[in-house]
């Protein structure tokens, strides 16, 4: 399903990192991701992509942040190179946010993931996707309010 720009505007998580932090939606249209493909083609894909490279352990050269804007390149690869879409983009981009337990090392700190958005009963809605792990995961309401950057 292709969504505008607008419909991101009107999305919780954009609205959290606008009230406190950065954020920005840099494309006019965007397609919204599919479960099957995202667990079936993109974890797959970039997660072999960073195995060819010998980047799939965390480190102080290879942190969160290099995982989500990575995840992030390699999903509109995936979308440019495997999809019809019209869409300018896929509807996935990074967020940081203060997180109760982060993949790395399981203690609460900054930490940087991907959204998602989804089309869900007619209805646009966000999920989360830690790239260290190739998982969607839940995010608590306090972790959601704490959201300081958004960019798709």
């Amino acid at each position: 399903m292709v969504i505008e720009k607008s419909e991101i505007h009107r999305q919780k998580v954009y609205r959290c990192a606008l009230i406190d932090g950065y954020s920005c939606v840099n494309k006019k249209t965007y397609e919204t991701i599919d479960i099957p493909s995202l667990e079936n083609k993109i974890f797959p894909g970039y997660w072999k992509w960073l195995s060819n490279m010998k980047l799939t352990q965390y480190s102080n050269k290879w942190n969160c942040i290099n995982y989500s804007e990575t995840f992030k390149v390699f999903s509109d690869i995936y979308h440019v190179s495997n999809t019809k879409s019209k869409a300018d983009s896929i509807a996935i981009g990074t967020i940081k946010y203060i997180s109760e337990s982060r993949a790395e090392n399981n203690t609460p700190g900054h930490h940087s993931i991907n959204v998602g958005l989804i089309s869900q009963d007619d209805k646009i809605k966000p999920i989360f996707i830690e790239p260290q792990t190739c998982s969607i995961i839940d995010l608590k309401e306090k972790e959601i309010r704490t959201i300081y950057m958004f960019n798709i």
